[in-house]
């Protein structure tokens, strides 16, 4: 698969065609989903596929209860760890990238009451469920107005172009050796190439709302993923958002590094260290070589 060209293309789909997906694709993304690598090897996870859901799952789950009716919804599911929430956006990410290599249209719902969503999907498993992707042909996402919300009191509207939402500049998500030194061109030899061509992958990983609360810092050897808390999104939502960035940028940069090390938790550097505001922290940190 071109996972550059796959995560320019894939779209937040909120609207969909009543029309089944196969049971061929259904087995297509499970079998992809238990080979895909993983943040934690050893954490127990799963896939299900659950049709004829939608009407149970209105009101329950996804960002105001919106669970946009789709034909099918994938559940991520999780044994307890503190980087499970992480490890569940890292996986869905790359799941959706394989759903829209194959024509499928997606979206990431949010579990915010995971008791009433266990309701709901009639849950059987003791592994909790940790994330639920949307899924289905959906319609053509119309161009329009797009909320940027930073803070309640900072609102923008931005224009929407084709299926980009605005985000936040490669030059301003990501800097050299400490906080707010910025790389005027990512693509240049005055830097790795092929580090900005991951780290452009992923500025644009989907964050709810918009809201991109997480910053990269390279060091040479080390790129550093930090952080802060957020005043809208909640921690679970957070964290899977970060996964999410954390995918893209591994998926894409490990094409033209391929001893590169995965993702791990935790840094030799706190964010302080690395000059970030104190309401950052230190997240995770990838070995570049």
């Amino acid at each position: 698969m071109n996972y550059e060209e796959l995560i320019e293309r894939r779209e937040s789909i909120r609207k969909y065609h009543d029309k089944a997906v196969s049971d061929a694709l259904i087995d297509e993304i499970t079998a992809y989903f238990t080979d895909s690598e993983k943040l934690i090897p050893e954490l127990e996870v799963s896939l299900t596929a659950c049709k004829g859901m939608a009407d149970r799952l209105e009101g329950v789950v996804g960002y105001q209860g919106n669970a946009f009716h789709a034909p099918l919804y994938f559940v991520i599911a999780s044994a307890e760890h503190e980087h499970m929430y992480m490890n569940a956006g890292f996986l869905g990410e790359n799941l959706i990238l394989k759903m829209t290599d194959l024509g499928l249209s997606s979206c990431w719902l949010t579990i915010e009451d995971v008791k009433a969503a266990r309701a709901a999907l009639r849950w059987p498993s003791d592994l909790i469920p940790a994330a639920i992707i949307a899924c289905g042909y959906g319609f053509k996402e119309e161009e329009g107005p797009r909320l940027d919300i930073k803070t309640m009191s900072d609102v923008k509207v931005s224009s929407r172009k084709g299926h980009i939402a605005p985000k936040i500049s490669l030059q301003e998500i990501a800097y050299k050796d400490k906080w707010g030194q910025m790389v005027k061109d990512w693509t240049s030899d005055e830097v790795d190439p092929d580090l900005g061509k991951g780290l452009y992958a992923a500025s644009l990983a989907p964050s709810l709302l918009n809201r991109q609360a997480y910053r990269f810092i390279d060091t040479g050897k080390y790129l550093y993923l930090i952080a802060k808390s957020d005043d809208i999104q909640s921690d679970e939502d957070q964290r899977l958002d970060l996964g999410a960035a954390m995918l893209n940028f591994r998926i894409v940069y490990k094409q033209y590094n391929a001893l590169s090390k995965n993702w791990s938790f935790g840094a030799d550097k706190t964010a302080a260290e690395l000059g970030a505001p104190e309401e950052y922290e230190t997240v995770a940190t990838y070995t570049l070589f």
